[in-house]
Protein backbone atom coordinates (compact mmCIF):
# COMPACT_ATOMS: atom_id res chain seq x y z
CA UNK A 1 0.00 0.00 0.00
CA UNK A 2 1.36 3.63 -1.12
CA UNK A 3 2.11 5.92 2.19
CA UNK A 4 0.36 9.35 2.47
CA UNK A 5 3.50 11.61 1.23
CA UNK A 6 5.00 12.70 -2.65
CA UNK A 7 6.86 10.67 -4.46
CA UNK A 8 10.27 11.46 -5.78
CA UNK A 9 9.08 11.66 -9.17
CA UNK A 10 5.65 13.91 -7.74
CA UNK A 11 8.25 16.31 -5.96
CA UNK A 12 10.65 17.07 -9.29
CA UNK A 13 7.79 17.42 -11.43
CA UNK A 14 6.74 19.96 -8.86
CA UNK A 15 9.96 21.85 -8.38
CA UNK A 16 10.79 21.66 -12.31
CA UNK A 17 7.07 23.46 -13.15
CA UNK A 18 8.19 25.93 -10.32
CA UNK A 19 12.17 26.65 -12.26
CA UNK A 20 10.69 27.28 -15.52
CA UNK A 21 7.72 29.65 -13.83
CA UNK A 22 11.02 31.45 -12.02
CA UNK A 23 12.96 31.50 -15.83
CA UNK A 24 10.03 33.04 -17.15
CA UNK A 25 9.77 35.49 -14.62
CA UNK A 26 13.44 36.69 -14.58
CA UNK A 27 13.25 37.01 -18.21
CA UNK A 28 10.20 39.50 -18.45
CA UNK A 29 11.50 41.47 -15.95
CA UNK A 30 14.90 42.04 -17.14
CA UNK A 31 13.43 44.58 -20.25
CA UNK A 32 11.94 47.03 -17.17
CA UNK A 33 14.99 47.15 -15.51
CA UNK A 34 17.37 47.45 -18.35
CA UNK A 35 15.29 50.66 -18.69
CA UNK A 36 15.35 52.37 -15.19
CA UNK A 37 19.09 51.35 -15.46
CA UNK A 38 19.30 53.58 -18.48
CA UNK A 39 17.12 55.87 -17.51
CA UNK A 40 18.93 56.36 -13.60
CA UNK A 41 22.41 56.93 -15.74
CA UNK A 42 20.55 59.36 -17.97
CA UNK A 43 18.89 61.56 -14.43
CA UNK A 44 22.58 61.35 -13.23
CA UNK A 45 24.01 63.23 -16.17
CA UNK A 46 21.30 65.91 -16.15
CA UNK A 47 21.92 66.01 -12.68
CA UNK A 48 25.58 66.85 -12.74
CA UNK A 49 24.53 69.70 -15.77
CA UNK A 50 22.20 71.29 -13.00
CA UNK A 51 24.66 70.87 -10.50
CA UNK A 52 27.56 72.71 -12.47
CA UNK A 53 25.09 75.29 -13.42
CA UNK A 54 23.94 76.37 -10.12
CA UNK A 55 26.99 76.26 -8.14
CA UNK A 56 28.51 78.46 -10.94
CA UNK A 57 25.70 81.34 -10.68
CA UNK A 58 26.17 80.68 -6.71
CA UNK A 59 29.67 81.06 -6.49
CA UNK A 60 29.95 83.69 -9.51
CA UNK A 61 32.80 81.28 -10.44
CA UNK A 62 33.83 79.68 -14.64
CA UNK A 63 33.79 76.45 -14.14
CA UNK A 64 34.97 73.55 -16.81
CA UNK A 65 33.45 70.61 -17.30
CA UNK A 66 35.89 67.61 -18.94
CA UNK A 67 34.04 64.85 -19.84
CA UNK A 68 36.84 61.93 -20.44
CA UNK A 69 35.18 59.67 -22.97
CA UNK A 70 38.51 57.32 -22.39
CA UNK A 71 37.49 56.88 -18.23
CA UNK A 72 33.62 57.57 -19.44
CA UNK A 73 33.80 60.37 -16.22
CA UNK A 74 32.17 63.73 -15.69
CA UNK A 75 34.49 66.21 -13.64
CA UNK A 76 34.72 69.81 -13.19
CA UNK A 77 37.62 72.51 -12.52
CA UNK A 78 37.07 75.90 -11.20
CA UNK A 79 39.63 78.09 -13.36
CA UNK A 80 42.36 77.68 -10.62
CA UNK A 81 42.28 73.84 -12.03
CA UNK A 82 40.67 72.69 -8.52
CA UNK A 83 38.34 70.08 -8.46
CA UNK A 84 34.80 71.37 -7.85
CA UNK A 85 32.14 69.06 -5.82
CA UNK A 86 31.93 65.17 -6.96
CA UNK A 87 32.53 64.11 -10.26
CA UNK A 88 30.21 61.60 -11.80
CA UNK A 89 31.75 57.97 -12.88
CA UNK A 90 29.58 56.19 -15.30
CA UNK A 91 28.76 52.19 -14.67
CA UNK A 92 30.42 49.53 -16.03
CA UNK A 93 29.12 49.07 -19.66
CA UNK A 94 27.98 52.33 -19.97
CA UNK A 95 29.82 54.67 -22.18
CA UNK A 96 30.62 58.42 -23.49
CA UNK A 97 31.30 57.87 -27.67
CA UNK A 98 31.50 61.52 -28.26
CA UNK A 99 30.61 65.12 -27.45
CA UNK A 100 29.19 67.69 -29.83
CA UNK A 101 28.71 71.85 -29.62
CA UNK A 102 27.31 73.10 -32.76
CA UNK A 103 30.79 73.76 -34.80
CA UNK A 104 33.01 71.01 -33.55
CA UNK A 105 32.98 67.05 -32.41
CA UNK A 106 35.10 65.54 -30.64
CA UNK A 107 35.51 61.32 -30.42
CA UNK A 108 37.35 59.84 -27.50
CA UNK A 109 39.84 61.44 -25.37
CA UNK A 110 38.55 64.26 -22.99
CA UNK A 111 36.76 67.33 -24.16
CA UNK A 112 36.01 70.33 -21.95
CA UNK A 113 32.56 72.21 -21.98
CA UNK A 114 32.87 75.92 -20.28
CA UNK A 115 30.33 76.62 -17.86
CA UNK A 116 30.50 80.47 -17.14
CA UNK A 117 29.64 82.25 -13.74
CA UNK A 118 26.76 82.62 -15.17
CA UNK A 119 25.61 79.37 -15.21
CA UNK A 120 25.53 79.17 -19.14
CA UNK A 121 27.15 76.73 -21.45
CA UNK A 122 27.54 76.16 -25.08
CA UNK A 123 24.71 73.75 -25.82
CA UNK A 124 26.18 70.48 -26.52
CA UNK A 125 25.68 67.12 -26.87
CA UNK A 126 26.48 63.82 -25.25
CA UNK A 127 26.41 60.61 -26.94
CA UNK A 128 25.80 57.98 -23.84
CA UNK A 129 26.22 54.23 -24.89
CA UNK A 130 24.17 51.98 -22.49
CA UNK A 131 24.80 48.54 -21.13
CA UNK A 132 22.55 47.09 -23.67
CA UNK A 133 24.72 48.96 -26.12
CA UNK A 134 22.12 51.54 -27.07
CA UNK A 135 23.11 54.89 -28.07
CA UNK A 136 21.35 58.16 -27.06
CA UNK A 137 21.97 61.58 -27.52
CA UNK A 138 21.92 64.21 -24.57
CA UNK A 139 21.47 67.28 -25.94
CA UNK A 140 21.57 69.90 -23.65
CA UNK A 141 20.47 73.64 -23.77
CA UNK A 142 23.01 76.34 -23.44
CA UNK A 143 21.17 78.98 -21.86
CA UNK A 144 18.43 77.07 -19.65
CA UNK A 145 20.23 73.86 -19.18
CA UNK A 146 16.90 71.80 -20.52
CA UNK A 147 17.54 68.44 -21.38
CA UNK A 148 16.37 66.28 -24.34
CA UNK A 149 17.15 62.77 -25.00
CA UNK A 150 17.19 61.74 -28.43
CA UNK A 151 17.51 58.22 -29.79
CA UNK A 152 18.30 58.88 -33.39
CA UNK A 153 22.00 60.77 -34.22
CA UNK A 154 20.13 62.48 -37.20
CA UNK A 155 18.03 64.50 -35.01
CA UNK A 156 20.59 65.80 -32.36
CA UNK A 157 22.83 66.49 -35.22
CA UNK A 158 20.01 68.35 -36.53
CA UNK A 159 19.28 70.99 -33.88
CA UNK A 160 22.99 71.31 -33.21
CA UNK A 161 23.22 72.73 -37.42
CA UNK A 162 20.83 74.58 -37.28
CA UNK A 163 22.02 76.58 -34.15
CA UNK A 164 25.21 76.83 -36.19
CA UNK A 165 23.38 77.74 -39.38
CA UNK A 166 24.99 74.67 -41.22
CA UNK A 167 23.52 72.15 -43.34
CA UNK A 168 22.81 69.18 -40.85
CA UNK A 169 23.87 66.72 -44.03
Amino acid sequence: MRGRGFSLLELMAVLLIMAIVAAAVTLRMQGPLRQSQTAEVIDRIRAFDEITRTYARQQDQTLQVMVDMSANKLGRTNSAGQAVGAGLELPKGCSFNSVSLATDRAHGGKALLVCGNTGYTPTYCLEVQDAQRQRHWLLFAGLSGEMKVYESQNAAQQVLAALSGSDAR
